[in-house]
């Protein structure tokens, strides 16, 4: 499997690195709605960033990269609640402002 049932949009991040183990950046959609990147989906999203072993072990595989487009979020959310530990993780957040909308990057900490 490579995306999870209980959740719209979450993909099993392990299992795509697993299947495809040269794959650099992961590309979340959901057409026209969007995503709702609200509290519960960024804690799942973080459960999957783990998966992969945290920040100690983040060079061992080739993604680099994670983007959620057409994203809907809350700002004190991303960057209050959840963004010291996406970087614990290995992982840190900024905006990508795209012409029609945003889009939240979450991108390997380079060490």
């Amino acid at each position: 499997d490579l995306i999870r049932d209980d959740i719209e949009n979450m993909p099993l991040i392990a299992n795509i690195v697993k299947f495809f183990p040269c794959c650099e950046a992961l590309i979340i959609e959901s057409g026209y709605q969007g995503i709702d990147a609200n509290d519960k989906y960024l804690s799942i999203l973080l459960e999957e960033v783990l998966k992969l072993g945290g920040k100690d072990k983040i060079n061992e595989y080739e993604i680099k990269e994670i983007e959620l487009l057409n994203c809907k979020f809350e700002m004190p959310v991303v960057f209050g609640q959840y963004m010291e530990k996406f970087f614990n993780a290995g992982f840190d957040v900024s905006i990508q402002k795209k012409k029609y909308d945003k889009s939240l990057l979450f991108k390997a900490v380079e060490e």
